[in-house]
């Protein structure tokens, strides 16, 4: 009699097989790694686009607004609004982390791009932890600053990170959304800006090749 399916054990082995060649492929296979990166900086993109969307970042909020440079807030709150930002940091290369700005009690903290406040930074939906990698809240629910997904130097071996397009051209790159989903520029100490075409970010691994996330003005990302 002609046999019409696969057996049950044939089934697994051959799933297994190819489990191992996908493993096989994560470690051999270095163009396996920046693409990994990608979809995970996408999908991190869309969540700080998300969070722009349902968190307007009220300013009479008092988690938001809690020390006397509140009527500096609301004359410069586009500045406080949901960001992922791209770092070189000293022993761990190239990391990326979510949060968003506010005036602070400690004048030298105000407005300029160093997340501190517990409440200013984005927590992953499903274990809870900081989305970041180097502030004071590096315990339990952070991403360890060496082994977490966000060292993607260390994760993905990316070894640069350049931005380019409707924003100019930086590798410390910074990626903001307002409260109705679109792009904003934002550069160190300045005042955010409406980007002039699409904004691409390229990452790159040690080999030299590279892949692109382009993000159009409109806020909506994609592989590029």
């Amino acid at each position: 009699m002609t046999r019409l399916a696969f057996s049950l054990f044939e089934t697994l082995l051959t799933l297994a097989i190819l489990s191992i060649f996908a493993t096989l492929g994560y470690f051999w296979i270095p163009d396996s790694k920046l693409h990994l990166a990608q979809n995970q900086i996408i999908s991190h993109l869309n969540y700080t686009r998300f969070l722009s969307l349902n968190n307007a970042k009220q300013i009479t909020q008092s988690a938001f607004c809690q020390s006397d440079n509140c009527k500096q807030e609301r004359t410069r709150w586009r500045e406080s609004l949901w960001r992922m930002q791209f770092s070189y940091l000293q022993d761990i290369g190239y990391a990326y982390y979510i949060f968003s700005d506010s005036a602070r009690a400690v004048r030298t903290k105000n407005l300029d791009d160093r997340p501190r406040d517990r409440q200013e930074i984005a927590r992953d939906l499903l274990d809870n932890k900081y989305l970041n990698v180097y502030n004071n809240d590096n315990s339990k629910f952070a991403n360890p600053l060496r082994s977490g997904d966000l060292a993607i130097t260390q994760r993905f071996g990316i070894q640069n990170v350049k931005a380019s397009g409707g924003c100019g051209e930086d590798n410390a790159a910074r990626i903001l959304f307002d409260e109705k989903g679109f792009l904003l520029c934002k550069n160190p100490y300045k005042k955010p800006t409406t980007p002039t075409g699409i904004v691409s970010l390229e990452l790159f691994n040690k080999s030299g090749k590279s892949v692109k996330i382009c993000i159009l003005p409109s806020g909506f990302i994609q592989k590029c």
